[in-house]
């Protein structure tokens, strides 16, 4: 995710239930927007 950041390109983490909350889990990646659709994703980072 770091050349994202360098880009300054919005992004978000499409995965299952289990994959967010365990993305979640991590203090690196607590600022990180997780979502469970790709439509969801989209309108998340707009």
């Amino acid at each position: 995710m770091q050349p994202c950041r360098e880009l300054a390109l919005r992004f978000a983490w499409v995965g299952n239930p289990q994959i967010i909350v365990a993305g979640k889990g991590f203090e690196a990646t607590r600022g990180w927007t997780f979502c469970d659709s790709w439509q969801e994703g989209q309108s998340q980072i707009g």
